[in-house]
């Protein structure tokens, strides 16, 4: 298959339909992504959970609001990076390139520690990359912080709407003895697993389907192009016709695909 790029956009642009909820959120003011669910089992957690991203011309900001009866107030708050957390914490995972190939992991804990990883994958990717977290509230039941992530930096770039990253949220739910990991997107045991990581969508959904729509419409004009340079069949000519009525990605690289063929058979001929 030629265009890759595109083949992405198909599968964003159907993933909700597709696969549930879970597996799209869009990076806008106002919009609040729930519905975690335990690592081991994938059933909901009992403490309400949320997020929500947004940007601007500096910066990525992820904001998660959480609670629970175990949550107490800090009586401190100091910064340690470098250690893994064993206190209530959060996780971002977030792949800019768009390939789940490449992604950098975050971590900041209640009580103030910081933590990062780059994905062993590429692990030049992240070098350098610098962010922030901070608390919003802290008191008992009720958490929310952000994390910060400047476009500036190594690895990172500043996205325009209609763009495509992927990610995932993760928060570790700790009472007393008892930690509970639970994910966003439905990644299954392993956090570490960008295959199924959700999409992140710049814009507001109906900014973002509107740009989305105009990259097919694009690829659709490409294929109809190709076809005049060929000779073509009328059902493929039909169903040409019927994409154009009600755009679709994938039925889109399908008529390219089958273009391909139709092209190899006119130069043999």
């Amino acid at each position: 298959m030629k265009n890759l790029v595109f083949c992405w956009v198909c599968m964003i642009f159907c993933a909700y339909h597709l696969y549930g909820k879970n597996t799209i959120a869009y990076a806008a003011p106002g919009l609040w992504y729930d519905g975690f669910v335990t690592s081991m089992t994938s059933q909901k957690i009992s403490e309400p959970t949320r997020f929500q991203i947004t940007w601007d011309d500096k910066n990525l900001y992820v904001v998660i609001d959480m609670h629970g009866k175990h949550l107490r107030r800090n009586k401190e708050y100091k910064y340690r990076p470098g250690i893994w957390p064993k206190t209530e914490s959060v996780e971002i995972f977030l792949d800019t390139a768009g390939t789940k190939q490449s992604y950098f992991q975050i971590v900041a804990s209640k009580d103030g520690i910081h933590w990062d990883s780059r994905t062993k994958r590429n692990p030049e990717y992240w070098k350098n990359v610098k962010w922030r977290a901070e608390n919003i509230i802290d008191e008992d039941g009720h958490w929310k912080m952000r994390f910060i992530l400047p476009f500036d930096a190594q690895g990172m770039r500043r996205p325009v709407i209609g763009d495509t990253w992927y990610f995932n949220v993760c928060r570790n739910v700790v009472d007393g003895l008892t930690a509970t990991a639970a994910t966003w997107a439905d990644v299954g045991r392993k956090f570490q697993n960008p295959s199924k990581f959700a999409a992140l969508a710049f814009g507001a959904p109906a900014q973002y389907k509107a740009v989305t729509e105009q990259k097919i419409r694009k690829e659709l004009n490409k294929v109809k192009s190709r076809a005049k340079k060929c000779k073509t069949d009328t059902a493929f000519q039909e169903r040409v016709r019927q994409v154009e009525k009600a755009l679709s990605a994938l039925q889109v690289t399908a008529l390219s695909d089958e273009l391909e063929i139709l092209e190899t058979i006119d130069k043999i001929k």
